[in-house]
């Protein structure tokens, strides 16, 4: 497997894809990315079956489908989970296993435009009306409704930062 121009992945020889947010696992064994559909600005050539993969980083191995559904797919703190962003009635953060299996919503907000994780799985940042939140993610098997007026345990911080990083959850820890 080759990676080539930021973004396009070379199983072999024979067949290329478009890839989005691609995602190393800590260990370095696996690499997860969303294929890309079709749209007016990238051709439908490569582009069946859109959806979030995982293929072995080390390679040589094809891409294994995981789920259609999601944005911006991310590794669990454990490995274990393909964490990943989605809009359906409200913006979601949902995980589901490294097969694809047993989808588990962890937080959802009807306003919230990002919402990261951190390092640590512990506390999620969200971005709700050009503003910054950072709030506790409980592992309790329901899913976290967030949101200033949802959420009274969340932390605004001063200012929207463009995009969530990890330098929002070191300001939470001071």
């Amino acid at each position: 497997m080759t990676i080539v121009n930021e973004g396009t992945i070379v199983p072999d020889a024979a067949k290329t894809l478009t890839a989005r947010t691609i995602r190393l696992v800590k260990d370095g064994r696996w690499l997860v990315f969303r294929k890309s559909g079709g749209d007016g600005w990238r051709t439908d050539l490569y582009t069946s079956k859109p959806g979030l993969y995982v293929v072995p980083a080390t390679g040589p191995g094809t891409p294994r489908f995981v789920t259609a559904s999601g944005q911006d797919p991310e590794f669990s703190a454990d490995s274990t989970r393909i964490l990943f962003r989605d809009q359906r009635a409200n913006f979601t953060l949902a995980s589901v296993d490294l097969a694809g299996n047993h989808e588990i919503v962890h937080a959802e907000s009807p306003n919230a435009q990002e919402i990261a994780v951190s390092p640590d799985g512990k506390w999620i940042a969200f971005e709700e009306r050009w503003r910054t939140y950072v709030a506790a993610l409980p592992r309790s098997g329901h899913p976290l409704e967030i949101g200033p007026g949802i959420d009274r345990k969340s932390t605004r911080l001063n200012s929207s930062h463009g995009y969530i990083s990890y330098a929002v959850f070191c300001l939470k820890k001071k």
